[in-house]
């Protein structure tokens, strides 16, 4: 069986095929991949999650070091974080090639990771939300209560989603000062459980519970149907790239919607 990744630097108009090989190759295809630039990326194996990482645009992996959790920054694409590990905290800033550990910041339990440049970012975690405002240097917690989805427009306002009750219901907080004051809201009926959370400044919140990607444009209060993949497909996550929001899936499904700039 051939294995191939599938690379693109310009949207998406062309694309590069790479036939995998070596100790990346998996029958359970590949969990995740980010590219710093068209020669040096990182990939993540889905038996095992063990990551490996490419200098030649895809031809060639390696190994990286073994530590669960990676998380990429955005608006500093060279910088990573490991949460979970037996020492803690990690970060690198060249990429992956040499780590160091942070004495502050979330631990464990890390569900998402979101940079809104290279210095304001938020984390969701079991213990709560966690800000930094130097690029993840330091980290204050921000509100204690656990969260599992962040989105935000800018560093004061956000929305983020806690663990489903017991009658399967998702609580919607929503903050305007960066979490000091806080509103919450249950998800509507069709968005029980959102696997998707991702706040663009022009087009609106947009939340997806499997294969059905939402909208809303009140801050969660009403949602419209935006679009439905194929039922067996599970969208995983979205990408604004220019005037294109981009979500893919499961099955390298990718679905594109204009916005406004």
């Amino acid at each position: 069986m051939l294995y191939v990744l599938e690379t693109s630097f310009d949207d998406g108009a062309t694309w590069s095929s790479h036939e995998l090989s070596g100790p990346l190759v998996d029958p359970m295809g590949i969990a995740g991949s980010y590219f710093i630039d068209e020669n040096i990326g990182l990939a993540r194996r889905s038996g095992d999650n063990a990551w490996f990482k490419t200098d030649d645009g895809g031809s060639t992996w390696s190994s990286t070091p073994g530590v669960p959790g990676i998380w990429f920054a955005q608006g500093s694409p060279t910088r990573i974080f490991c949460f979970g590990t037996s020492a803690g905290t990690k970060t690198s800033v060249d990429s992956g090639a040499t780590w160091e550990g942070l004495a502050d910041g979330p631990v464990d339990g890390v569900a998402q990771l979101l940079f809104l440049d290279s210095l304001n970012g938020f984390s969701g975690s079991v213990y709560g939300i966690h800000y930094t405002a130097d690029g993840g240097a330091t980290w204050q917690l921000k509100f204690p209560t656990p969260c599992f989805r962040v989105a935000h427009r800018d560093p004061q306002k956000g929305v983020a989603l806690g663990p489903p009750d017991t009658y399967m219901q998702t609580s919607l907080y929503r903050t305007e000062d960066q979490w000091s004051a806080i509103t919450s809201t249950e998800m509507a009926d069709q968005l029980d459980i959102p696997t998707v959370l991702f706040y663009d400044p022009a087009g609106g919140l947009f939340a997806s519970d499997g294969s059905h990607m939402y909208c809303s444009h009140d801050d969660g209060d009403s949602w419209t149907l935006e679009f439905t993949l194929p039922s067996a497909d599970v969208i995983r996550g979205l990408i604004r790239i220019g005037d294109h929001l981009i979500a893919y899936s499961d099955h390298g499904y990718l679905a594109r919607k204009d916005l406004p700039l």
